[in-house]
């Protein structure tokens, strides 16, 4: 595949520990395909060494451009 995307990314601090990103944007398969992307994020820093994130994202394919696919997911994460 050869994909091209152009993409939008903002980002907005809710407060001083949770904040998120929106990504939109549009992507184009030289070898056919094409279509709207968009990703959403929201993380939160629980401490300073535990963070959670929750996250959906929708668009193409990219091991099969003619279709589409949605993706949600989240972790919890420990740094040290």
């Amino acid at each position: 595949r050869e994909l091209h995307f152009l993409s939008l990314v903002g980002g907005y601090d809710f407060d001083e520990r949770t904040y998120g990103d929106l990504i939109v944007g549009y992507g184009y398969d030289r070898l056919g395909g094409h279509g709207p992307s968009v990703e959403g994020r929201l993380t939160h820093e629980l401490t300073d060494s535990i963070d959670a994130q929750v996250r959906a994202s929708y668009g193409l394919d990219t091991a099969q451009s003619n279709d589409n696919v949605t993706r949600v997911g989240s972790y919890l994460r420990w740094k040290y």
